[in-house]
């Protein structure tokens, strides 16, 4: 069995057997990936608190089958982020479209470090300015569609990038409010 270390983001997670927890993930060198988690759905768990939503990690990995996150260590928790319900909102958004538009088992190191830097961002907003957060959104939504070779839509509105992206993933997007 081989290891690797990778900086991630957890995308999605759900419940897996008694103790243990599936991820998707979007890490720097490896891109997006799923990985598996045993028992950190134990109270004692070490892993638990940093295997969570709007923490950047660096993750210690096992392959097999399936690879499986052994250790986690938090490098940024955007403590703003989780307890805002509005910035919670649009970060839930950004990582949703992350999860639905991105490819599997692709390195994306500039996308990674843009999707870092825009919940940094939102993270940093201060309270007078958090109306503007579809603003951080926009430009990074922007970029990613730019880059993944999507294109942009012929009017650069938040509403009109919105159903441009709903276009391109061909589905809704759950956390719509947020962006809006």
């Amino acid at each position: 069995m081989h290891s690797f270390i990778d900086e991630g983001l957890v995308l999605r997670r759900y419940n897996y057997a008694d103790s243990d927890r599936m991820f998707v993930v979007f890490t720097k060198e490896h891109g997006k990936m799923s990985a598996s988690a045993k028992g950190v759905r134990r109270l004692t768990s070490h892993k638990a608190p940093h295997l969570e939503l709007f923490i950047h990690n660096r993750l210690y990995f096992v392959t097999g089958h399936l690879p499986l996150i052994t250790q986690a260590q938090t490098l940024h928790g955007f403590s703003n982020l989780r307890h805002n319900l509005l910035l919670a909102r649009s970060g839930f958004h950004l990582l949703e479209v992350l999860d639905k538009l991105l490819p599997e088992d692709q390195p994306l190191p500039e996308l990674f470090q843009g999707a870092i830097d825009t919940l940094s961002s939102l993270d940093e907003l201060d309270s007078s300015l958090i109306d503007h957060r579809h603003l951080y959104l926009s430009r990074f939504y922007q970029h990613l569609l730019s880059f993944l070779g999507f294109g942009l839509p012929p009017k650069l509105t938040p509403s009109s990038l919105y159903s441009y992206l709903e276009t391109v993933l061909d589905q809704k997007i759950i956390s719509a409010k947020s962006f809006l």
